[in-house]
């Protein structure tokens, strides 16, 4: 989503969707887009860092705002990674923070999966 000339990563609920801006202050929207159409692999931070999917690769590589995961409750929400890699997620309206390397990232984007199929003659 758009917040401040920035895009913040966050996920959907219902209709609304849950974000934290760059001012660590959590909020929500009914105001967003989202992927779909994807499947996206979460894997360790620390390895795969530079790898991690960006908001907006279009803006200079220090304000680029990345897509982090974690689980709360045994549910996986995802947020934003700040330039001091740690995650931040709006959840119940409260911004839960993890330090790297107790965050994941999806790296993986494929638009559609592929299946091979045999034919019985």
């Amino acid at each position: 989503m758009l917040h401040g000339g920035a895009y913040i990563p966050g996920y959907a609920l219902n209709g609304i969707g849950y974000f934290v801006s760059k001012e660590l202050r959590p909020f929500q929207t009914t105001n967003f887009q989202v992927l779909v159409s994807v499947f996206t692999v979460f894997v360790d931070f620390s390895t795969f860092q530079k790898n991690a999917i960006v908001a907006d690769d279009q803006v200079e590589k220090s304000e680029r705002i990345k897509f982090g995961s974690f689980l709360i409750n045994d549910v996986r929400y995802c947020g934003m990674i700040d330039n001091q890699n740690t995650c931040h997620i709006n959840y119940d309206n409260q911004v839960h923070s993890k330090e790297a390397p107790e965050f994941e990232v999806p790296t993986q984007v494929i638009t559609s999966r592929h299946s091979t199929t045999t034919q019985m003659m």
